[in-house]
């Protein structure tokens, strides 16, 4: 039995070692997420053997009581702490870890260091025998409830993308849940790291099928993925095509600078994505060019969403008055009707251009905002 945990040990830092050495030679996670993915790994790994330890430590000579307590007390101080490192690991926006986050997991981090003298997580007899404290739901309590904070935060984020993105974080959710109820439950059996390491290796191959879907600016989906929904599209589905373009762009990019050109993108892109978060996808299918296609909808919920995207909008603009305004088009497709989706598009891109006009009759010309 301890020989079958410990193989399984070594070959689970194995493969968070490989997984580790691929984070660091790619290009496909920014310098934070590289980071807090670095620091999951090495605290998975440090948690691994903290385990393996213990194991081999409990039972033995009195000799190894030391090494059995201080493997214990590594394992319960760490492992509260890591559904939180995961939470900004799954998550794509900035997400931050608040203090009263961490609360739970401190008190039990705290428990767990005394329970060498007070045995409230764990205890170590004279004669080298583990055994669980009177407080060992602290540590349980402390450990789900980072569980349910990564999940629900990373339920946020999700909930922007298409249903089989969302269905994925789901299972990959249950997953970890599944593995560390069983442990709990079961002590003996050792399935939590098991579930863990798997699910970060699932997770990376997820985010690396997702980068070529993603804008990566906007984290919004990207014209090859539009260009593929179309094509799925026509002759199945009827859809709504709202097409947006973001006006005097390039007046934006010359007065203020690329990167304020960039942030202007990414808080259109935040506003539309949040405007019809549940109803429809959304694109970035051009350098300042954005795409919402809804399917299962009516004209007036488009509209009521379009509205919002407005009001959103207009507050962002008071707030910074270097945003530009975004004129739209909306558009029809039918799947029983002769009309193409090429047609369909040139129809919302004219209704567009309409809107653009009627904008800038009201707005008049862009007006240059000292920084």
């Amino acid at each position: 039995m301890l020989e079958n945990y410990m193989a399984t040990a070594i070959f689970e830092c194995l493969a968070l070692l490989i997984l580790l050495f691929q984070i660091q030679q790619g290009e496909l996670l920014d310098f934070r997420k590289k980071r807090y993915f670095r620091l999951a790994i090495l605290v998975c790994i440090g948690i691994i053997v903290a385990e393996a330890c213990s194991l081999v430590c409990d039972n033995q000579t009195t000799d190894l009581r030391l090494c059995s307590i201080l493997s214990n007390m590594m394992g319960f101080v760490a492992t509260p702490f890591l559904p939180l490192l995961l939470m900004v690991v799954l998550n794509n926006k900035q997400q931050k870890i608040r203090i009263w986050m961490l609360l739970p997991a401190v008190l039990s981090a705290v428990l767990a260091v005394l329970s060498p003298w007070g045995g409230f997580i764990f205890a170590v007899s004279p004669a080298n025998i583990y055994s669980r404290g009177p407080l060992f739901w602290v540590f349980i309590a402390a450990s789900f409830w980072g569980v349910a904070i990564a999940v629900v935060a990373t339920g946020k984020v999700v909930r922007h993308y298409r249903q089989g993105a969302r269905l994925f974080f789901a299972i990959l959710a249950a997953f970890l849940l599944l593995g560390t109820t069983v442990q709990t439950l079961l002590p003996g059996i050792h399935t939590s790291w098991i579930c863990i390491v798997l699910s970060l290796l699932l997770y990376y191959g997820f985010l690396c099928a997702l980068s070529n879907k993603i804008d990566i600016l906007t984290e919004l989906y990207n014209r090859r993925t539009y260009e593929n929904e179309i094509k799925q599209l026509e002759g199945r589905r009827s859809a709504f095509l709202i097409l947006l373009d973001v006006d005097y762009f390039k007046i934006v990019n010359d007065q203020y600078g690329h990167q304020f050109g960039d942030t202007c993108l990414r808080t259109v892109a935040g506003i539309l994505s949040e405007a019809f978060s549940g109803l429809g996808e959304c694109y970035r299918i051009g350098g300042d060019e954005f795409c919402v296609l809804c399917t299962q909808t009516d004209r007036e919920t488009v509209q009521r969403r379009l509205d919002r995207f407005s009001r959103r909008l207009t507050l962002a603009r008071q707030a910074d008055k270097r945003l530009p305004t975004v004129s739209y088009g909306v558009s029809l497709y039918k799947a029983n009707n002769r009309r193409s989706f090429s047609e369909v598009f040139r129809e919302a891109d004219y209704r567009m251009y309409k809107h653009k006009e009627t904008l800038h009759e009201e707005t008049g010309p862009i007006q240059v905002v000292k920084k």
